[in-house]
C-alpha cells in the first residue's frame, strides 16, 4: 500500500524529533514494517538512544518486579537539552497553570484534554509515567509528579524557557503562545466586537507574551 507524501513526511519528522518506533506506530496507526522502511536510514540521536535505553531499563525492572512479586518504583527519566515545539508547549503548561515545588510539579486544569496532553508530553519527552491524578469538588483536575529530581529538572527548564523564548524560532514562540491561551486565555464575543484576554500574575511572563 502506497502512502501519501504527507504521511511519509510525518513519520520522518516524528523520528527526527526523538519518537521511538512504538510511539510512531501509536501516533500514525501504521504497521512497524511500514514505519521501519522510512526511518531505517535516519541516524538515532543521542536523545533517542537514551530514551530507548531508559525504556528498556524500566521494562527490565518491571519484569523483575513481576518475578519477585514486589513493586519496583523507578525514577529514571530523560533530561532533554534541545528545545522543540512540543517540549516548549509542555514546559509552558507548568509555567502557566502549574506549580513547581521542591518536591513535585503539578498541572491544574478543568480540561481533561489538556491534562492528557501534559501526561502524554511527560511520557514522550521526559519518559515519566509515574503520576497522581486528583479532582477537586469544583471539577479542577490536577496531575502531579512527586519526585525531587523531576521537579528540579522541570524548574530548570522553565527558568531556561523564559530566557530562551524571546529569541526562539517562530514555531517555538507559537507553541508558547498556544499554551498560554489554552491555560490563561479567554475569548469574548459581543456583537461585532471580539476580545482575547490573557491572565497571569507574573508581569515578566505578560511582557514576554
Amino acid at each position: 500500500m502506497r502512502h501519501s507524501k504527507e504521511t511519509i513526511q510525518k513519520i520522518i519528522e516524528l523520528r527526527k524529533n526523538g519518537f521511538t518506533l512504538g510511539e510512531i506506530v501509536t501516533k500514525t496507526n501504521l504497521s512497524k514494517t511500514t514505519i521501519l522502511h522510512h526511518i531505517q536510514s535516519i541516524p538515532q540521536s543521542s536523545y533517542l538512544k537514551e530514551k530507548i535505553r531508559i525504556a528498556k531499563l524500566n521494562g527490565q525492572r518491571k519484569g523483575a518486579a513481576g518475578r519477585k512479586g514486589k513493586s519496583v518504583k523507578s525514577y529514571s527519566f530523560l533530561r532533554p537539552e534541545k528545545w522543540n515545539s512540543d517540549l516548549v508547549n509542555l514546559i509552558s503548561h507548568f509555567l502557566f497553570d502549574g506549580r513547581i515545588s521542591n518536591y513535585s510539579c503539578t498541572y491544574f486544569n478543568r480540561s481533561e484534554t489538556l491534562i492528557q496532553k501534559v501526561k502524554q508530553g511527560m511520557k514522550d519527552f521526559i519518559v515519566v509515567s509515574d503520576y497522581k491524578i486528583y479532582k477537586s469538588p469544583e471539577n479542577v483536575i490536577r496531575i502531579a509528579y512527586h519526585h525531587v529530581e523531576i521537579a528540579t529538572f522541570i524548574r530548570s527548564k522553565a527558568d531556561d524557557l523564559l530566557g530562551y523564548i524571546s529569541s526562539a524560532p517562530y514555531e517555538h514562540k507559537i507553541s508558547f503562545l498556544k499554551a498560554f491561551f489554552d491555560d490563561e486565555g479567554l475569548m469574548t464575543f459581543n456583537k461585532n466586537k471580539r476580545i482575547v484576554r490573557g491572565y497571569q500574575h507574573s508581569i515578566r511572563i505578560l511582557n514576554i507574551i
